[in-house]
């Protein structure tokens, strides 16, 4: 451990969050509701630092820029891209102790 480092910095863990659906669910419509409160949003991932969790969000744009991976996606029930592609827009990288995720 270096120095100035605390063992409770070495346990923060970074999560991906990305924006729930704006009701009604299950419609052919799609937008993602990005003023919902962090606590509603959907934990994309887990990761170790910020850097780690910038990184999927990028690697994550990539694949839904790829046409081989979005005509395997297509063949999938339920796959909406351009949802995907809004929610990936609007997601954030924070602090899995951010007081956003327990706020109501």
């Amino acid at each position: 451990m270096k120095p100035g480092h605390s063992i409770a910095s070495l346990i923060v863990a970074w999560l991906l969050m990305v924006p729930p659906q704006v009701p009604p669910r299950f419609t052919a419509e799609r937008e993602p509701d990005f003023q919902a409160p962090m606590s509603k949003w959907e934990n994309f991932g887990e990761f170790a630092d910020a850097k780690a969790c910038e990184q999927e969000r990028t690697h994550l744009a990539l694949m839904l820029a790829d046409p081989k991976v979005m005509a395997q996606q297509e063949q999938m029930a339920h796959w909406y891209p351009d949802f995907a592609r809004k929610r990936l827009a609007y997601s954030k990288c924070i602090e899995a102790d951010d007081p956003r995720l327990t706020a109501k």
